[in-house]
């Protein structure tokens, strides 16, 4: 499905680029047909407003795949990681660096 133009909210003081969808909805979505429906409504605005969509909170599998079913875009949540602080960013990205400049230069 091609990909609406990203043009900023004219409604708006500040140009938006993203909709984060607050981890409430996510949380309720795999129970409730409602929340479903509701969770589908705000992933189609984003994408009608041409706004990627982020989806706060994902703590399991099931969310995951109803989020995917969405075709929601980007998801966050400790399905993927605990909050982490700054100086533990700055290790892992570190630790990655000469894994990732090996990789760059494969090809």
């Amino acid at each position: 499905m091609p990909r609406a133009p990203r043009l900023p909210l004219r409604c708006c003081q500040f140009p938006i680029d993203i909709l984060k969808i607050d981890r409430s909805f996510i949380a309720a979505a795999p129970r409730s047909p409602e929340a479903r429906a509701l969770l589908q409504s705000l992933v189609q605005l984003g994408k009608s407003l041409g706004l990627d969509t982020l989806a706060e909170g994902i703590e399991d599998e099931t969310q995951l795949i109803e989020l995917q079913r969405q075709e929601c875009a980007q998801g966050q949540g400790f399905l993927y990681s605990r909050p982490i602080s700054p100086e533990e960013i700055e290790e892992l990205l570190a630790a990655a660096k000469p894994r990732l400049g090996r990789a760059a230069h494969l090809g």
